[in-house]
């Protein structure tokens, strides 16, 4: 049990709906306030920890970890929940979202027909991800080039961590002079438009490598954070100006978030 915390709005909504109750908490967005068991009228809730299922997840493609996550759901529901407070950054999207799986074979397919260059930009910390890019690349009989310190950072505390053995090695940006135009996926930062990061200063002209030019694909394996929205168009509309073809996650599923659609959340709320 984590220690006492002021929540005294959140505090407000529960005394609304159970006068006062214990709350347990599952992943970072889930609430559940399972029986009246506080006497204190103070403005205090006890939060129980009671297992981070729902955070990275979302019953998306259900692995073995995701069904034992539903399964501990289903456990809980019928031990009795008075009450569920529950939201999503994808809450107003339609659906469920990709698996990570699916977006692999997204990817792979993407890169398998291209006939240029491919990029992608997405999160440095995404490890999965990056796997499934080396992975397209690797089928397609590419080189994977990566573009950005955060990114080679990550890749390298990666790669010390074993995370992504069995994959071919990336290559530095130096790569892009020798590497034909049809052998080279490479991998950005700045998929939310970060000014200083690779993507940005590619479309600023800042950088001379990685050199795209028309007819290659950039792919925005990420979804852009609220407020971002303007950087991240800025540089869509230059590389379009540009010539090349974009793929954001609005054309095809490039993308799977931990962040449940709508038709997870019902489920969620059903099995609960």
């Amino acid at each position: 049990a984590a220690p006492e915390l002021h929540k005294t709005a959140f505090t407000h909504i529960l005394r609304s709906l159970l006068h006062v109750g214990s709350v347990r908490v599952i992943g970072s967005t889930a609430l559940l306030a399972s029986h009246v068991a506080t006497d204190d009228p103070g403005d205090k809730v006890t939060w129980q920890i009671v297992q981070p299922v729902l955070e990275a997840a979302g019953f998306q493609g259900m692995s073995i970890a995701e069904l034992a996550a539903a399964k501990r759901l289903k456990e809980i529901g019928a031990e009795g929940v008075l009450a569920l407070v529950c939201d999503s950054t994808n809450a107003m999207r339609e659906g469920r979202s990709p698996s990570e799986s699916e977006v692999e074979r997204e990817l792979a397919d993407i890169v398998r027909h291209a006939k240029a260059r491919v990029a992608f930009t997405t999160f440095a910390s995404n490890v999965g991800r990056i796997r499934s890019i080396a992975l397209a690349a690797e089928q397609a009989g590419r080189q994977v080039v990566l573009c950005g310190r955060a990114l080679r950072r990550a890749v390298d505390a990666e790669g010390d961590l074993h995370m992504l053995d069995g994959l071919p090695p990336f290559h530095d940006e130096d790569a892009f002079q020798h590497l034909p135009r049809e052998r080279v996926v490479a991998i950005l930062t700045g998929s939310q438009g970060e000014p200083r990061a690779a993507m940005a200063r590619l479309i600023n002209d800042e950088r001379p490598r990685p050199a795209l030019t028309a007819g290659d694909t950039v792919v925005f394996s990420s979804r852009a954070i609220p407020g971002n929205e303007t950087a991240i168009n800025t540089i869509i509309n230059g590389l379009t100006v540009r010539g090349m073809r974009v793929i954001t996650d609005r054309d095809r599923p490039v993308h799977g978030s931990g962040h449940p659609r709508r038709d997870e959340i019902a489920e969620l709320y059903r099995i609960i």
